[in-house]
């Protein structure tokens, strides 16, 4: 019995080798040994990129050949690691469930970009691995230059007085254990950029309303054919002559020209540019899950130390961002219909939510990617937060305890 499942192995051994030197470059031996994502990975670098991505699935199924020859590549499929308590409470159905749901997420978001890599020759799918480790990369540099710079100053400032700080904190850490853990925590992370990046497009529109108000288009052009281009470039391939303010209110409707306010210059570099621009907000996301409060002692009141920085954010995200997107699409709606007709105007609201939700996401995986990097250091940048502000000078660490019915707050004895 022991010698036919020697003979079983040695045979799957040998097959799953020549699998990945013949297929490999689509996946064919993880998709014979069970191994689903990494062969669908494989299968979708070459589809997506009409063939090019064989210049990396290629050298990397021969490599796992040669692992598999070796005896150093599993034959078995991956299975998660689940450690303690949670592999007595979480059933194997639940945990594959969540997978499923996280892996189904991340490709809807980050279809816009697999889609575009079939139109632009599979270039965004080959520049992806760049992208993740330059710009995630920059991410967590920033965030690190922050938190031995910055996050101290700002920490002193709302410490000072009769106040100092304890190890109590009701911001947990998201998990990043397992990648749809991890996934998870990337798409839940990014939120906050998304947030930031509508509100700088709703205020770049505020300050587009002449568009639509006044027809104030400078790059509106009169193509030969007699047609109007409002981004100046004529279909016929003429130059065109200028359409002041006036021509274009006379030979434009008002859906086109709040089309042009969601797309001017400004808001496609604002989106190209994403990863830049809201590189800003991973180190507030850190200051938000940290696990030190400020005491005060004249209000006897206990407030996460990033409490401070989630109210000045939320101007720009979360609430903030969503007040100020309505606020100018209704303004801008009401200014375009006709006689200030407010059903017009819900529909022209209507138009700018469907639009920009659907520019936002095009641009999302700009975020996404480099996010996905940033989460996977997140707990350690949450740690050397804490640590630097525990050990930094002036500022009291103190630890609090539950015992005998008594909450109570006593110093760290920084000798032990």
């Amino acid at each position: 019995m022991i010698e036919g499942n020697q003979e079983d192995s040695k045979k799957n051994k040998f097959l799953t080798f020549f699998l990945a030197i013949f297929l490999g470059f689509i996946g064919v031996h993880n998709f014979y040994i069970g191994r689903w994502k990494r062969g669908l990975i494989q299968f979708g670098l070459v589809l997506f990129t009409i063939g090019a991505g064989i210049v990396i699935t290629l050298p990397w199924a021969w490599l796992e050949a040669v692992s598999i020859i070796i005896g150093k590549y599993s034959l078995e499929p991956k299975k998660l690691d689940l450690e303690g308590s949670d592999a007595d409470i979480i059933q194997e159905g639940e945990v594959k469930a969540s997978a499923v749901k996280e892996y189904s997420i991340a490709i809807i978001l980050l279809m816009p970009l697999l889609i575009g890599s079939i139109f632009a020759f599979g270039i965004p799918l080959l520049l992806i691995p760049i992208f993740y480790l330059l710009v995630g990369g920059l991410w967590n540099k920033i965030t690190r230059v922050f938190i031995k710079s910055i996050l101290p100053i700002y920490a002193t400032i709302f410490s000072v007085g009769k106040k100092f700080l304890i190890r109590f904190s009701e911001h947990s850490i998201p998990p990043t254990q397992t990648r749809a853990e991890l996934f998870r925590a990337t798409r839940k992370l990014s939120m906050t950029a998304v947030f930031v990046l509508v509100f700088l497009i709703s205020l770049i529109a505020q300050s587009n309303m002449s568009m639509v108000t006044d027809g104030d288009i400078p790059d509106a052009v009169v193509c030969d054919d007699g047609t109007i281009d409002l981004l100046g470039n004529c279909e016929d391939g003429s130059i065109g002559v200028i359409c002041d303010s006036d021509c274009v209110m006379e030979n434009t409707d008002a859906t086109d020209r709040i089309f042009e306010a969601y797309t001017s210059e400004e808001i496609i570099i604002i989106l190209m540019f994403a990863p830049f621009i809201t590189i800003l907000v991973a180190p507030i996301i850190v200051l938000r899950y940290s696990s030190l409060s400020i005491v005060d002692k004249k209000t006897r009141s206990i407030s996460p130390i990033g409490e401070k920085a989630s109210d000045l954010t939320n101007v720009v995200a979360n609430v903030g961002s969503i007040v100020l997107f309505f606020q100018t699409a209704w303004r801008i709606s009401i200014a375009a219909a006709e006689g200030g007709d407010i059903y017009q105007g819900v529909e022209f609201v209507l138009l700018i939510l469907a639009y920009v939700a659907m520019i936002v996401l095009l641009f999302y995986p700009l975020i996404w990617i480099p996010m996905l990097k940033f989460a996977k250091s997140f707990e350690s940048h949450v740690t050397l937060l804490d640590n630097s502000l525990v050990q930094s000078k002036g500022i009291e660490a103190h630890q609090l305890t539950y015992e005998n019915n008594e909450l109570r707050i006593s110093p760290i004895d920084s000798s032990q």
